[in-house]
């Protein structure tokens, strides 16, 4: 009889204070294999914080975040990506002075355990990699370009490809359709649902717009003053009375 698989991502008893105020208060959860889970709550709940806390950005002054079996909140989030925890910000996160084609290329190179190597010039090298992730999100056509030069939305296309080329097996996605436009927001939507399922990735988003939240998350988290005040699927969360006073009453 085989073991029950372990969860992919544990959160216990966290808690996070800055200056006196408490923006993290005992949260508690776990993230099981092959699910996309998302984090929403008011500004200033503490969804980022607590982001930054999972992904190593900051250190919890209590609790544990375990990744894989393993406690990992004295890790790096350089540390964490090798392991397969990977983030994008909100605010897209590219090299400015590569173009997509390289983007892609310098995040695999650092993902293969060889660092930011610089000589002998990397040229073609994982180009077939390289198209087959551009290919993934929809920029291939777009590989000569830099990414100034891109779309707003195809900026978050090309940051989305870097992250694929981490090889996560947990991604976390920080407000990935912010600021985008309605057909922009429902293309990021679908490939989304498309690289989750292909690439079986673990997915955890926060996110604002409530349409992407409930059409993408099969499992709704919700943080209130730092506590997390319900957790279920769409449908409870919709139905939750606490929920529609705190947030979804006034969205």
């Amino acid at each position: 009889m085989n073991a029950p698989a372990k969860d992919l991502l544990t959160v216990r008893a966290l808690r996070k204070t800055f200056d006196g105020f408490q923006a993290i208060r005992g949260v508690d959860f776990s993230i099981c294999h092959g699910r996309v889970h998302a984090v929403i709550g008011p500004n200033g709940a503490g969804k980022s914080t607590l982001f930054n806390l999972i992904t190593g950005l900051d250190r919890p002054d209590e609790g544990e975040v375990t990744f894989l079996g393993s406690p990992c909140s004295h890790m790096s989030p350089a540390s964490l990506c090798r392991r397969g925890m990977v983030r994008s910000f909100q605010k897209s996160n590219t090299f400015l002075g590569l173009s997509v084609f390289e983007n892609i290329q310098a995040a695999i190179v650092s993902c293969s355990g060889e660092g930011w190597k610089i000589w002998p010039p990397l040229g073609l090298r994982f180009a077939d990699k390289v198209q087959e992730i551009a290919e993934q999100v929809g920029i291939a056509d777009k590989l000569d370009l830099f990414p100034e030069d891109l779309a707003y939305g195809y900026q978050r296309q090309l940051e989305l490809a870097i992250a694929i080329a981490s090889r996560p097996r947990l991604l976390l996605l920080d407000e990935p359709t912010a600021g985008m436009s309605s057909s922009d927001t429902r293309r990021t939507v679908a490939l989304l649902k498309r690289i989750v399922e292909d690439l079986n990735i673990v997915l955890l988003i926060t996110e604002h717009d409530m349409g992407v939240v409930f059409s993408l998350a099969d499992r709704i988290i919700v943080l209130a003053e730092g506590q997390i005040i319900a957790d279920g699927n769409p449908e409870e969360i919709r139905a939750n009375t606490e929920v529609k006073r705190v947030y979804l009453g006034k969205s």
